[in-house]
């Protein structure tokens, strides 16, 4: 079975690129993994000291069989969650409500996007983006990304210019 990888970040050219994507699983008798990499939450002072104190906690036995206090989820697990919904949301906004093709989707932190596509090039066996993301430089024909992609990737790649308007 065919496994097509897209990255998606929420820009026109990767809308495109997921549509794409689709259109060449379908062809393929294959499966689309969408993949959307976000920055690491940032941490804060007070959630050292929460680790600290649930640790402690543990360690002198104040943590009953009941199981452990509720505590708030973690900075890096409602970014997470914001950024899966951020991806699902993306999807849904691009194929519509009932796609042919549903995507597989992953949300992937820590690390630039490049490096994320370029692993999961590994094992797939093709590699869909647009030519430029949101980056910063407009005038740029390929954005780092998809340029860094065509050097290192591990399977075909296959780059999207911007719809003609």
């Amino acid at each position: 079975m065919t496994r097509i990888v897209v990255g998606v970040d929420g820009s026109p050219n990767s809308r495109r690129a997921l549509r794409r994507a689709v259109e060449e699983a379908e062809l393929r008798g294959g499966s689309v993994d969408a993949i959307y990499v976000y920055p690491p939450a940032q941490r804060s002072w007070s959630d050292d000291l929460i680790g600290l104190a649930v640790g402690a906690a543990s360690a002198i036995g104040s943590v009953t069989d009941d199981g452990p206090a509720h505590h708030p989820p973690s900075r890096e697990q409602e970014a997470h969650d914001q950024a899966q919904s951020q991806l699902e949301q993306f999807v849904a906004e691009a194929l519509g409500e009932a796609p042919a093709q549903e995507p597989r989707l992953m949300a992937i932190t820590a690390g630039h996007p490049a490096e994320a596509l370029i692993e999961q090039s590994r094992t797939a066996d093709m590699l869909v983006i647009g030519t430029r993301g949101r980056g910063g430089f407009g005038g740029m024909l390929l954005g780092s990304v998809a340029h860094q992609c065509i050097q290192r990737s591990h399977c075909p790649v296959l780059i999207l210019p911007p719809e003609k308007t």
